[in-house]
């Protein structure tokens, strides 16, 4: 188990009066209380608050996450059915792919993966889809400017669901989900 002691420092530090973590009371308010039996010269000025923010980076640097946020991929499961594998493959060449290439080109994206799996039952995916964004406000933030691009490359978005009803005929999307990299220190 974790030592509660870099958060109890760190609270001390960055400006809490307590006994425990649970009962923290800000110390501006304790001194509020305290200051009145002190005298003037003893009271907490101004000046000292730059020193105490740099106790409180100081404790909470000590108490910081062991890696960052790294890049955010959107994984798409598809089950492309018996006998349209190639069809489904012509369909990411001659589209999607030049789609994704523009969405690169754009700096909307950073890189795109298609992956073949072996699908342990028939309810699972056989092909993985990988879209990887800068970080999770490109990936969730960007619709407006991804669907401009695939209109550029693809046409207008009436033709891509006409086309998308067209795929489903031998494709089904199975879910999607966003993941992203931690990046270790």
């Amino acid at each position: 188990m974790r030592s509660l002691f870099p958060i109890a420092a760190a609270l001390v530090i960055s400006g809490c009066a307590t006994t425990s973590t649970q009962n923290a009371v800000p110390s501006h308010t304790a001194n509020a209380v305290g200051d009145q039996d002190r005298p003037d010269e003893d009271r907490q000025g101004p000046q000292d608050a730059p020193a105490q923010d740099t106790l409180t980076r100081d404790a909470l640097a000590q108490n910081d996450r062991q890696y960052t946020d790294g890049p955010v991929t959107e994984v798409d499961y598809i089950q492309v059915e018996y006998g349209h594998f190639a069809e489904y493959i012509d369909w990411l060449n001659s589209t999607w792919k030049p789609t994704m290439e523009a969405m690169k080109k754009a700096g909307l994206i950073i890189d795109y993966k298609v992956f073949q799996a072996t699908p342990k039952s028939p309810d699972q995916p056989n092909i993985y889809i990988w879209i990887t964004f800068k970080n999770a406000a490109a990936a969730l933030d960007k619709g407006v400017e991804l669907e401009y691009v695939a209109r550029n490359v693809i046409g207008s978005t009436e033709f891509q669901n006409k086309k998308r009803v067209e795929r489903t005929g031998y494709r089904k999307v199975m879910g999607n989900e966003f993941i992203r990299e931690l990046i270790l220190r």
